[in-house]
């Protein structure tokens, strides 16, 4: 989870320990925009809901291509006994009259 800096204690703290007013802003400008940075890196929810949505989508896409696969590999078993038998078996029948 983000760590959220507060500002105005961090800017109290610096003028407490001797950063004039100026020098206290810039440090704050520059924890501010190290923190956004960060947060803009941050997942939401929402992000994690779409990303698993994207994976179940993509889960049931690759069974359909595992079963379209699997039964191209069935039509291509069969083919191929299929010529085998067709081309194979005749001349094996000669081989053994």
């Amino acid at each position: 989870m983000a760590t959220v800096i507060n500002t105005h204690n961090l800017f109290n703290a610096l003028k407490a320990s001797g950063f004039d007013e100026k020098q206290a802003n810039e440090v704050l400008n520059t924890v501010e925009a190290m923190q956004n940075a960060r947060l803009e890196e941050v997942a939401t929810k929402a992000d994690i809901q779409k990303v698993n949505a994207d994976l179940i989508t993509l889960d049931s896409k690759l069974d359909r291509l595992q079963s379209s696969v699997d039964s191209d590999a069935k039509i291509t078993r069969f083919s191929l006994l299929l010529i085998f038998a067709v081309l194979v078996l005749p001349y094996l029948k000669t081989l053994f009259v």
